[in-house]
């Protein structure tokens, strides 16, 4: 497919699809819309219709459904017939279903960040159930990717679960960037003035593990340079069992925040000593990367993603046996050296520019 010809739709996530998958669309959008590829392009999303006036009468998550399949996948259909789109590319493997809306004739592409609904909906994950709505609309979106001409991964994780889940699906992984325009770089403790806390960013979820992330933060207050710290966890309130680990006598120098916008979340990353994200299940990690862009240095563990997209400057804290933990790891996370080897790391693998090229040659690919 020659580039000067190609005419590329890029189809973004609803606004109600969670914060992640919104700041990727709405990132993705920026960039494509100022790049320097000789492509016609264009980007558009699901607007909120019945999911604003829905007013009750039936549930948020089938109100956004309406959106999605009564009116913009006929949309959909009928913007690639007239303005003759050859490409389709999806930013959301959840949104794999407008398969169906498209041509085959036309090319179509799904940036797939992880499979976990997929798999929870044919019982692949312990302990999580998908009610039978559920495993129907996960059907269909597991049709959707099947049918599709490229899959996307954002990891070599994400891209070993779709090769073993869609055998006969051809793949590439593509990683994601840093949409660094809130972060004010580069940022370390001489500029912005750490305060004496650690930040957690993740609500208590059955793909995260906050509860671990809490023990970390209590491992950490046993080193001298940060006995007297305090923990910052931006995500929902916490639970019976959270309240009951980190104690009586901790509590108060915890403090949990939510709904907070993209500059305030860019704010608590200037100012924190590092960043803790422990977690069960992701399809990449981008709290590390905004932790380094940053200029400060995360502690992680749990899945194995999260060891993939790290690099060699963050802590690994499955892999550190606390007998074992020395001064050094205080050093890792408090070095400007370290925070600034970070910092030049993820500025340079995970940039826009190269994003860009990465799916640029993917289109022309196909």
């Amino acid at each position: 497919m020659r580039v000067g010809s190609t005419r590329i739709l890029i189809v973004g996530s609803h606004a109600d699809s969670g914060f992640s998958m919104l700041n990727f669309t709405r990132g993705n959008f920026v960039a494509f819309e100022n790049h320097s590829a000789n492509m016609e392009l264009h980007c558009k999303k699901p607007l909120k219709v019945f999911s604003r006036i829905s007013l009750g009468l039936i549930s948020k998550k089938y109100s956004v459904y309406l959106d999605k399949f009564v009116l913009f996948a006929p949309y959909l259909f009928f913007l690639v017939l007239f303005k003759q789109i050859q490409v389709v590319h999806v930013l959301d493997q959840g949104d794999a279903a407008y398969r169906f809306f498209v041509s085959a004739k036309c090319k179509f592409i799904v940036t797939v960040h992880d499979l976990f609904a997929i798999l929870a909906s044919e019982n692949k994950i312990p302990n999580v159930v998908t009610a039978y709505p559920g495993k129907m609309y996960q059907r269909l979106i597991s049709r959707g990717l099947e049918r599709a001409d490229l899959a996307l991964a954002i990891s070599c994780t994400t891209e070993s679960e779709v090769k073993a889940r869609f055998p006969g699906l051809p793949t590439q992984v593509i990683y994601n960037f840093v949409d660094n325009k809130n972060f004010l770089a580069p940022a370390f403790e001489q500029e912005f003035g750490t305060q004496d806390y650690f930040l957690i960013l993740m609500n208590s979820h059955w793909r995260k593990d906050r509860r671990n992330s809490i023990v970390a933060w209590k491992s950490l207050l046993k080193f001298k340079e940060f006995e007297s710290s305090s923990l910052i966890i931006i995500g929902n309130a916490l639970g019976k069992e959270e309240l009951e680990l980190i104690s009586h006598e901790l509590l108060p120098r915890v403090s949990v925040l939510e709904r907070l916008n993209e500059g305030e979340i860019a704010n608590y990353y200037h100012r924190c000593i590092g960043v803790i994200n422990i977690s069960n299940y992701e399809g990449f990690g981008l709290p590390i990367i905004e932790a380094n862009i940053n200029g400060r240095i995360c502690v992680y563990g749990g899945s194995e993603t999260l060891r993939e997209i790290a690099g060699p400057y963050n802590i690994d804290w499955a892999q550190l046996e606390e007998s074992k933990i020395t001064t050094d790891l205080t050093e890792m996370i408090l070095s400007p050296i370290n925070r600034r080897n970070a910092y030049d790391y993820v500025q340079h693998r995970y940039s826009i520019q190269n994003y860009l090229n990465s799916i640029y040659k993917a289109y022309v690919n196909l």
